[in-house]
């Protein structure tokens, strides 16, 4: 198993990248705070480690509840409002430390969150993120960076789910045409939300 953070991600794919981390929400809190803190452990150790900076990177919050499904019980009326809450806690309070020069508020992380409120089940969220990453693309392209990388944090059983729908030819052939319109290279990267302390 991997020890370090070394051990799992090269140096050389964060070179001029713009980094998205997308995290599809749940009606489960405990399920949906795993899902959080482990986008928050991975963002913060690759922070610390200088894979990249902070301005070089964005969230996607994806989902709003699951009411159209059949027999569906609503905790959360917005899990996308609620996930955004969870992270900017997490985020503030694993960047602050007397070891680094961090001093982040609210407003701050809340400027580098996309909150999609549209999808209510797996695969309206690849719907949405597929729209997304059109934008993101374009954005990167414009401010000359050379690569794009996107975490998909989930759980396991949901990360089968959503790889599932990305491999769909339709998206694939997507946001291939995005990276070769806006001449990037492309990383895609799947992180289970179990153990969420560790980043792997």
């Amino acid at each position: 198993s991997a020890e370090t953070i070394f051990d799992v991600f090269k140096m050389e794919d964060f070179e001029n990248s713009y980094n998205i981390f997308f995290t599809a929400g749940a009606q489960s809190f405990e399920m949906l705070d795993h899902r959080i803190k482990k986008a928050s452990t991975v963002f913060s150790l690759l922070i610390k480690s200088e894979y990249f900076k902070i301005n070089d990177s964005k969230f996607i919050l994806s989902g709003r509840n699951n009411a159209k499904q059949k027999n569906s019980k609503v905790q959360f009326a917005n899990e996308s409002l609620a996930m955004k809450n969870l992270l900017i806690h997490k985020l503030i309070n694993n960047l602050k430390s007397p070891k680094n020069n961090y001093s982040f508020d609210d407003d701050y992380f809340t400027s580098k969150i996309d909150s999609e409120i549209n999808s209510r089940d797996t695969a309206e969220n690849i719907i949405e993120l597929i729209k997304e990453l059109e934008k993101s693309y374009q954005y990167a392209q414009i401010g000359h960076y050379k690569q794009l990388n996107l975490f998909i944090i989930s759980s396991t059983f949901h990360l089968l789910q959503l790889s599932d729908k990305i491999d769909k030819e339709s998206n694939q052939e997507k946001i291939k045409k995005y990276s070769r319109d806006n001449k990037l290279k492309s990383n895609i990267y799947l992180i289970g939300a179990e153990n969420p302390d560790h980043f792997c």
